[in-house]
């Protein structure tokens, strides 16, 4: 028996935040990727999530905001930095609606709202 690895997709749905309703699917990452995007700061973080998008939910004026690097430098920074956050920390996880880590609920400035940090405002899933 084996487990052929790779082809994973992350799906991060940001929820019960002024972003509700922004949904992003992004590939995972090899050890090797994910270990390089760690503590790097939020640049390294953001090409990285970039890179594996797929496709998202976000809009401009009613237009579909393209899932593409070009497309991804329109959209808000905290709003970008959430999806990219979750989506990082999707990455090792294969449960639905993992709370969020104090860095992402400070980007969405929701550090002290018990609800987010009791039910988490990012669901989660691994596609």
């Amino acid at each position: 028996m084996s487990y052929e690895i790779g082809g994973r997709v992350v799906r991060v749905r940001l929820r019960n935040t002024e972003f509700d309703g922004a949904e992003a699917r992004a590939e995972a990452t090899t050890v090797e990727e994910y270990l390089a995007i760690r503590g790097q700061g939020d640049k390294v973080l953001w090409e990285a999530f970039v890179d594996h998008l797929l496709d998202w939910t976000l809009t401009y004026k009613d237009e579909p905001v393209p899932a593409t690097p070009e497309g991804a430098l329109m959209v808000d920074s905290s709003l970008g930095l959430s999806l990219a956050i979750g989506w990082l920390n999707g990455i090792t996880r294969v449960v639905e609606d993992i709370p969020m880590s104090k860095r992402a609920l400070e980007t969405l400035g929701l550090a002290d709202d018990p609800a987010a940090v009791g039910n988490g405002a990012v669901d989660m899933e691994v596609l």
